[in-house]
């Protein structure tokens, strides 16, 4: 796909304010639904139109990645690998000075960074959060795939590192792990919904932290936001429409920026892993939703700072529990003017 057929899909996709404009025709039906449709996002289309005239390369497959993708990044082939982990670890550290603003209770638990063990990396996902343990000493886990570098541009590495570390996962399962008033198994569920929307949510918070510095990294985040629609599509046309794994890739190719090896490595984890990448779309739209009405009823008072601890200190919640349970703290709040 070249850029502009790329920018032109995102231009329908905003002005259309449904992702079921870029659904292959075939599984159209499936997101008529509002709830299922999933919000255009109002920055998409000005974003990459942006990106792409100041020179975002975006070309077969959606990109052309790590080696030569920006001048900046010549002469890097030798250490490329150190050098990809070396970036995480930078935004991880600018991670935590950013979060100040935005929340009011941070972890105690650390975390570091490591590279995928080279036994795994071949057929891994690019990066993965594995919690840690204050009981043990053991800190929290950013794994960063450094195989085939030639398929994972830099541009996506700030939106993954959000998702994976800080705001995202780490800072998420760490403060439900130190919730010292909840029982053991509220302490270690996992609510992929809730967990995995949480960081589709880190993601759009960059945008508020100004996480994404340059118009490759925006570019990175829309098109992580454009794969995470697309996972949705494939996993519910495989497991409940009757699709091949073939129309699923296509859908992918078709339709978003993720390298041809990456979209591989998904698709094998969609066909054995039903419903798992339908939820962190849907756990995103229900976070953002209740995040707007928050802000819609205390205007004003809103503090967004007090809105996440709501969210995360109590653990995560199925979304409908997770929906009354801030739907009381808006009471509360609105209670105490």
């Amino acid at each position: 796909m070249t850029a502009e057929p790329f920018a032109r899909q995102l231009v329908a996709l905003e002005s259309r304010g449904r992702l079921r404009r870029l659904i292959p025709r075939s599984g159209r039906d499936f997101a008529s639904n509002d709830y299922l449709g999933l919000s255009g996002d109002p920055i998409i289309a000005g974003a990459v139109a942006d990106a792409i005239g100041r020179g975002v390369p975006v070309g077969s497959g959606g990109s052309r990645l790590l080696r030569g993708n920006a001048p900046e990044h010549e002469g890097l082939e030798a250490k490329a690998a150190d050098f990809f982990r070396t970036q995480a670890t930078l935004f991880v550290a600018n991670g935590y000075v950013a979060n100040l603003a935005l929340f009011a209770t941070l972890p105690r638990l650390p975390y570091d960074v490591q590279p995928v063990p080279p036994q795994i990396e071949d057929n891994y996902t690019t990066g993965r959060y594995f919690s840690g343990s204050m009981r043990n000493g053991i800190a929290g886990g950013y794994m960063v795939n450094t195989s085939r570098l030639d398929q994972r541009p830099l541009y996506e590495l700030p939106a993954l590192t959000l998702h994976e570390a800080v705001p995202g996962h780490h800072l998420q399962i760490a403060l439900q792990q130190e919730a010292a008033d909840q029982p053991y198994f509220r302490r270690d569920a996992n609510v992929t919904a809730f967990t995995e929307g949480w960081g589709l949510y880190a993601e759009f918070l960059g945008e508020e932290m100004g996480f994404y510095r340059t118009p490759y990294e925006r570019f990175g985040r829309l098109s992580y936001e454009m794969w995470r629609a697309c996972r949705l599509v494939a996993d519910t046309g495989m497991h409940w429409m009757g699709w091949s794994v073939e129309q699923a890739r296509t859908c992918f190719t078709d339709n978003s920026a993720l390298a041809p090896h990456n979209i591989e490595t998904e698709l094998q984890r969609y066909v054995g892993w039903p419903g798992q990448a339908t939820a962190y779309k849907i756990g995103e739209i229900r976070l953002r939703q209740i995040r707007t009405r928050a802000e819609a009823a205390l205007g004003e008072d809103f503090d967004v700072r007090a809105f996440h601890d709501a969210l995360l200190v109590p653990g995560p919640l199925p979304l409908a529990l997770l929906d009354a349970h801030m739907d009381r703290w808006i009471e509360e709040q609105r209670a105490r003017d």
